[in-house]
């Protein structure tokens, strides 16, 4: 679902005056800007033991999700390693650690340390194979396991179990580097079959169905020999989450959980880059639903408003 990219390689062939000679090496395909920001999703009111326990901040992480503190899902911070071989593959491991949230209703969706994602893909076809307007293809997948948020914490405040979710995503994705004045751009589109929502933070889909995502980026020559690309994404959200339907009113109540959009700026180097910092906005779930909600008055319907349209995220990468 990343956004193949390489920023730096298309700079230098845009303007090759200023990579002074040399080869740009082809970075492998990285996301551009890797900030797609799964904020936090699908809150239920009124659960057992909803009063947040308060964690001590990890220290500084290498890519760093933020929340507003009234927000149910808090602090995501995820650290990723990832091998290419031959530049026709790649593996990684990333695992997400979790800072609890403040509030009192929904926080308690997300009282979990994180999961762990295992990923792979694959180049089928190179870039411009034939022809200068072929794209590159490759396919790829990921499996979370460990997955205990919102789906997991419902079936233990239903059924008083709880219950870990492993999840996946398979996807296809062509990529076009179009590096041509006056106006360089990096594209992609593909399809995914998932069974998670916003990429397992919202919880177990219904179903293991077909998603779309895309994104484009326009690479700019930076200061200091560095390259800016300005770039934004979508990617289709699974419409229904396991368990969610049953606190949603009227019974069975469904979700209305949006496309996910994200808008971020990367910078790396220009020349065999070794760095990308990543600094976005991403646009998810506001009202989802309605809930009933236990008060001293009696239960009373209120909107569940994740207020998550707006979520920040940092991201640092390195390659030796």
């Amino acid at each position: 679902r990343r956004m193949a990219a390489s920023a730096a390689s298309a700079l230098a062939q845009v303007y090759p005056a200023e990579a002074h000679g040399r080869r740009t090496r082809h970075a492998r395909p990285v996301s551009a800007p890797a900030v797609a920001l799964p904020p936090p999703a699908l809150p239920v009111l009124d659960l057992p033991g909803s009063e947040p326990d308060r964690a001590d901040p990890p220290a500084p992480s290498p890519v760093r999700k933020r929340m507003p503190a009234d927000l149910p899902a808090a602090d995501l911070h995820t650290f990723n390693i990832e091998e290419g071989f031959a530049n026709r593959a790649e593996a990684g491991y990333t695992r997400s650690v979790h800072i609890t949230g403040d509030s009192p209703a929904f926080s308690s969706l997300w009282h979990f340390a994180g999961m762990n994602i295992f990923n792979g893909k694959v180049v089928v076809l190179k870039e411009s194979t034939g022809d200068a307007w072929v794209p590159g293809i490759a396919v790829g997948g990921l499996v979370r396991t460990g997955d205990r948020f919102v789906s997991g914490a419902l079936n233990q405040a239903l059924t008083g179990k709880l219950k870990s979710y492993t999840n996946g995503d398979l996807y296809a994705v062509a990529t076009k580097t179009w590096a041509k004045p006056p106006l360089p751009i990096l594209a992609n589109f593909g399809l995914k079959f998932t069974n998670a929502s916003i990429y397992g933070i919202g919880g177990q889909a219904t179903r293991f169905g077909g998603r779309l995502f895309g994104g484009l980026g326009i690479p700019l020559p930076g200061p200091w020999k560095t390259v800016i690309v300005p770039a934004a994404g979508f990617t289709q959200e699974p419409p229904q989450v396991v368990n969610l339907s049953k606190i949603l009113y009227p019974p069975p109540g469904k979700a209305h959980i949006p496309t996910t959009l994200d808008y971020a700026v990367r910078v790396t180097q220009r020349n065999n880059p070794h760095f990308a910092f990543d600094i976005g906005v991403g646009q998810v779930a506001g009202t989802i639903g309605t809930t009933a909600a236990a008060t001293p008055q009696g239960p009373q319907l209120i909107p569940v408003d994740l207020k998550a349209r707006s979520v920040m995220g940092i991201g640092l990468s390195y390659r030796p």
